[in-house]
């Protein structure tokens, strides 16, 4: 998990976009990896305690900049309702006090912070649970391979590959029937499908029971908030109302949500502000805005892409000398200046030099990260794999297979040309993650192939007996002595999923220890096995030998 310089800046030009604008330019795309979701939130973030980065560590300052926790975390997020989740030196999840004492271990793959008194965890090799803040778990995600947080008392779950929502209890209130789906805000939830044929994926919205609200229709949608939601036409930007009817019309580059009775928006390069009309209150000048804070000040860049910050009539209050600035928090700013961040009052004046290597202070991101479930049936790859092996044989392959029985169970097998050699790319699927897609054999005898004479028909005159056919030798072809015997065997293994080439090392750990008791193995500890791509390669007797992308094992029996 990553931390971001700034919760709200708009950047047109380098499409560098912040959370403002990535809640419109998201495409909700998942693997593995993080969906970012619209939310209004109800849990209480505050800085009172504030993470900061120290080399590549993080810790935690005051409003003074004392530091309060050591930096000692590989990732710390800001605290909520008391408690923060952070990422310990071993790359694990858990959960700290304002004391920086843990009240929930570090033992979770992945984790997300508490909004609305739960926390959504994934422990090693596990499903996906909600705990409390005390570490109890209240219910398992059985079926779920990604999960939001809550937000008025619903969680986006995915299951397959449709989304649907989960209530507190761990019940499925709406069905799986989306192909994305964001938090609820105000009743609503945006939701979208995806018109394969036509390639369009279209939003709409729903209501908590998961009834569609507004049609889909729009290209992209924000959440809703103080009764309007940002849509996009494929075009333009505007608002809409829950009844989905047009209150500013599409007409904007971009658009952000109201916060503090005002808009960003973007009109060709430069962002200006509307109100809740649509019209425009400060005309687009500056390249980069943020939203007002309650103070009535907004970060913004100037042309020359420096920052500073406006008043609601545009003016300057503190004038644009920063390369990055925060919103305001509890009337205190967070700014980047040679390449350290400090912490300035509504006058500009520095309360601390800058001096730390980051801050974060993107209070709404915790909102946004959704946990993926690291559950992964390596059982089901280590028994389809090993169908067919006891004390006498492999997978039904021994040293008395012959090339004539090969050939039965590896249809598309073909012996190559001076060598002692075959290979076969006869798929053996071991699951939806993995699969078998070549095999290739070694033979204790030489040759592998042998010679069959070819003969041609010639006509040939005689004086006596007048013209005849006589068959001449034209060349040899060369076809496989069904009678050599297998050697070795080496399986490439294909992966398809990034979870299934994370637990590469894993599944063959398992398939050894599977072996145990069913075949006498041994394998080569001296050669190292890495997993640099999504191929690995398993190989069953014979001589082992390296290759840059993928892992071999040298193994005997």
């Amino acid at each position: 998990m990553e931390t971001q310089e700034q919760q709200t800046i708009v950047t047109p030009k380098k499409k560098k976009w912040k959370l403002l604008i990535i809640l419109f330019f998201i495409t909700a795309i998942f693997a593995g990896v993080y969906f970012f979701f619209l939310t209004g939130g109800s849990s209480s973030p505050t800085l009172k305690l504030i993470p900061y980065k120290s080399g590549d560590k993080w810790g935690y300052i005051d409003n003074e900049g004392k530091i309060l926790i050591n930096p000692q975390f590989n990732y710390a997020n800001v605290f909520i309702d008391g408690i923060a989740l952070v990422k310990s030196a071993e790359d694990k999840y858990g959960y700290i006090g304002e004391d920086g004492k843990y009240r929930i271990n570090a033992t979770f793959k992945d984790a997300s912070s508490f909004s609305e008194g739960l926390a959504c965890v994934v422990p090693e090799n596990g499903k996906p649970q909600f705990i409390d803040d005390k570490g109890n778990v209240k219910f398992t995600v059985s079926t779920g391979e990604v999960c939001g947080i809550f937000n008025e008392g619903l969680a986006p779950v995915k299951i397959g590959e449709k989304w649907g929502y989960l209530d507190k209890t761990g019940k499925i209130k709406i069905n799986a029937q989306f192909d994305y789906a964001y938090l609820f805000s105000d009743g609503l939830a945006a939701v979208a499908m995806t018109n394969k044929e036509k390639g369009e994926t279209l939003w709409g919205f729903v209501n908590n029971k998961g009834d569609i609200a507004i049609n889909y229709q729009f290209k992209n949608v924000g959440k809703f908030n103080s009764g309007l939601a940002i849509v996009y036409d494929g075009k333009k930007y505007g608002y809409i109302d829950k009844t989905g009817k047009y209150i500013i019309n599409p007409q904007f580059d971009f658009a952000g949500e109201f916060k503090n009775d005002l808009a960003i928006i973007r009109q060709g390069s430069m962002c200006g502000y509307i109100d809740n009309t649509g019209k425009i209150i400060i005309n687009p000048q500056f390249n980069t805005a943020s939203s007002f804070s309650e103070n009535g000040m907004a970060s913004v860049s100037s042309s020359d892409r420096k920052y500073g910050y406006i008043d609601k009539d545009g003016k300057y209050i503190i004038n644009p000398q920063f390369e990055y600035s925060s919103d305001f928090f509890n009337r205190i700013a967070f700014v980047k200046s040679s390449d350290k961040w400090g912490v300035i009052d509504e006058k500009g004046k520095y309360l601390i030099n800058p001096q730390f290597d980051e801050i974060n202070v993107d209070i709404e991101r915790y909102k946004y990260k959704t946990v993926v479930s690291d559950y992964f049936d390596v059982n089901s790859i280590v028994e389809k794999f090993l169908e067919g092996t006891d004390q006498k044989s492999f997978r039904n392959l021994s040293s008395k297979t012959t090339i004539a029985e090969l050939k039965k169970s590896f249809p598309n097998i073909t012996v190559n040309n001076n060598s002692w050699e075959a290979t076969s790319a006869d798929n053996i699927v071991l699951n939806e993650h993995s699969l078998i897609n070549n095999v290739s054999f070694t033979f204790s005898e030489n040759p592998v192939l042998k010679q069959k004479p070819v003969y041609r028909t010639v006509q040939k005159y005689d004086y006596w007996k007048g013209n005849y056919s006589v068959q001449e030798l034209d060349h040899y072809e060369n076809i496989p002595n069904d009678n050599a015997k297998l050697q070795s065997v080496t399986f490439y293994f294909y992966l398809s999923s990034s979870k299934a080439i994370e637990k590469s090392e894993q599944i063959f750990k398992a398939i050894l220890e599977s072996w145990k008791g069913k075949v006498s193995v041994t394998y080569n500890t001296e050669i190292p096995y890495v997993f640099r791509s999504n191929y690995m390669t398993l190989m069953i007797a014979g001589y082992g030998m390296s290759s840059g992308n993928n892992a071999i094992y040298q193994v005997t029996f």
